[in-house]
């Protein structure tokens, strides 16, 4: 044992191994997204965990006895190695996919890749056993070392310097194709570690899986903070699309009237305005789905204020068959407000807004009706924002959907489609 701890090479891949396991355990405990280049990044972690178990094996052919069970280790070395490139072509193709550009160059370096490697391989297992099937001692071979090192990492290298020449062709910001060029060459630094012997030249792939492993998580960073981004202007969009200004002049003015008719319902009136605004300021921020009835009451406060404005124009009607789940916030009353504004209002003598929810075995559903003018297509402008904006909380908060059905004179219908995971209160 003592000569293992004290065998340089052996200590290097020990501590190999502990950078590796932690690189791995890391991208697997980590909650974002995982981008479509990240699988092949985490196949070159495989790869080397296992071509450092393999050097680590093949160190105890010091021992006598074990060096012709673990010499064989050596060959899958070899094919480990090819492995590990290969994943790297398709890691450097799935992270330049936004360059459009002749893309056909990155797979047609990998189909290429993936035939030599393919003959690679069986050439490393004839290499390597070549003793035992030509009668040769271990140390001695068919050929001299050079040649040996320029048949299994030959094609490795003309791929690496391949795929180096395509990153400097593209049309991609020039700190781009610095640091992928760098990814390229990086493990070239090992070709005179080759030549000489040494066997723990991977030590240049782990330097590459480091910088790699960097830079995956700085441009997760990047997308997060785009991403907030994002949404914080979704959430104003939002803002824009439900608190109108003619729907706060014309809420204020039916206030107003009322106070010299109705003062008793002018201040009920006032309270159900700023519970509504309450509400929908308070529901921008929240990043999680909410209870339905929560949302139901802002709709409900939002409703009562427009049977105010129009009396008897606006009627609802209420179908609750199911109530105990969750939905993002202000995606109910968006809808109920399309119904009163492009529906019953603007039919003569006004409509009726029928708001039902229920479920099935694998959805709950929450629907809108309304029996005004209809529409051929959804309307443009801050409206279309608001449903676009509804639809893609849907998806991203609960992989839920909005669906419209309209019919000119007859009506529309919206329907809001929730999967039964995890969304019950």
């Amino acid at each position: 044992m003592y000569a293992y701890l004290s065998d340089t090479g052996f200590i290097i891949d020990a501590l190999t191994l502990v950078v590796l396991v932690t690189m791995l355990v890391s991208c697997h405990q980590n909650k974002r997204p995982a981008p479509d280049y990240a699988p092949p990044f985490l196949w070159m972690l495989n790869f080397s965990l296992m071509q450092t178990l393999a050097d680590m094996a093949y160190s105890f052919a010091y021992h006598e006895r074990l060096r012709w069970l673990l010499y064989g280790f050596a060959s899958l070395n070899y094919i480990t190695g090819y492995c590990i490139t290969f994943s790297f072509c398709v890691f450097i193709y799935r992270l330049c996919r936004d360059v459009n550009e002749d893309n056909w160059l990155w797979r047609d370096v990998i189909i290429f890749a993936g035939l030599g490697f393919a003959v690679q391989a069986v050439a490393a297992c004839v290499l390597i056993w070549q003793g035992s099937l030509f009668g040769l001692p271990h140390d001695k071979g068919l050929l001299n070392l050079p040649e040996r090192t320029v048949i299994l990492y030959g094609l490795t290298l003309t791929v690496l310097v391949l795929n180096a020449a395509v990153v400097v062709t593209r049309k991609m910001p020039l700190q781009k194709k610095i640091i992928l060029c760098l990814y390229c060459l990086i493990p070239l630094a090992a070709i005179p570690m080759m030549l000489t012997g040494v066997r723990r030249s991977q030590g240049f792939v782990l330097v590459q899986n480091v910088l790699i492993y960097c830079h995956i998580f700085v441009i997760q960073g990047r997308d997060l903070a785009e991403t907030e981004a994002e949404l914080a202007n979704s959430r104003m969009e939002t803002m824009l699309s439900q608190i109108q200004p003619h729907f706060l002049y014309n809420a204020l003015s039916s206030c107003v009237s009322l106070c010299d008719d109705d003062p008793q319902l002018a201040k009920q009136t006032l309270l159900d305005f700023s519970r509504y605004l309450r509400s929908n300021l308070d529901s921008l921020g929240k990043k999680e789905p909410i209870p339905f009835d929560r949302e139901l009451e802002h709709t409900r406060t939002y409703l009562h204020i427009e049977q105010i404005r129009f009396g008897d124009k606006v009627k609802v009607e209420y179908d609750l068959r199911d109530t105990d789940f969750l939905l993002p916030a202000l995606t109910l009353q968006p809808l109920a407000e399309n119904a009163v504004k492009h529906g019953i209002t603007m039919k003569r003598g006004g409509g009726t807004v029928t708001i039902r929810s229920y479920s099935d075995d694998a959805n709950w559903y929450v629907e809108v009706e309304d029996d005004g003018v209809g529409f051929e297509q959804l309307p443009e402008g801050r409206e279309h924002i608001g449903v676009r904006n509804i639809q893609g909380r849907l998806a991203s908060m609960v992989g839920g959907t909005l669906t419209y059905d309209s019919k000119v004179n007859i009506g529309t219908r919206a329907v809001i489609t929730l999967p039964k995971k995890g969304l019950k209160t």
